[in-house]
């Protein structure tokens, strides 16, 4: 008899499961038991991440209002999101990480780490609105 060995893949995936319309038995454990706290977390990952999430259309109002603005502006603009955008892969990361442990590994989302990770989530997403709008008044 011939037998494989365990077999896995390495695709990194790019999604989440939506816990929000799915039956509670249905839902891995790590999901099931703190079920809204994923669902919360996952939500606002979403606005971190996604190119039309809330932090995506604030930072390209960001972008077009230094573009067309002075030398000054634009030049704090570049360096400003380039480290915007570095903090936000690495909370992406980590938030994608805790998402990714309960849907395979039945790793429930304590809500202390929802709350910390979500609430940092929030404040950047705030920050880079607060940017958006108020970023031509700083010249």
């Amino acid at each position: 008899m011939f037998c494989l060995p365990e077999l896995t893949d390495d695709y990194a995936h790019d999604g989440r499961v939506v816990a929000e319309f799915m039956q509670q038995s249905a839902l891995p454990p790590g999901i099931r038991n703190n079920r809204e706290n994923f669902i919360e977390l996952a939500q606002v990952f979403k606005q971190l991440n996604a190119p039309k999430g809330e932090l995506g259309r604030a930072s390209l109002v960001w972008s077009n209002r230094s573009v067309t603005s002075n030398d000054k502006v634009y030049s704090r603009y570049l360096t400003e999101i380039g480290d915007v955008t570095e903090d936000r892969d690495e909370l992406a990361r980590q938030i994608k990480s805790v998402l990714t442990n309960a849907a395979f590994h039945n790793k429930p989302v304590d809500e202390r780490t929802e709350d910390g990770l979500g609430r940092r989530a929030q404040q950047m997403i705030d920050e880079v609105k607060d940017l958006a709008d108020h970023d031509r008044d700083r010249d």
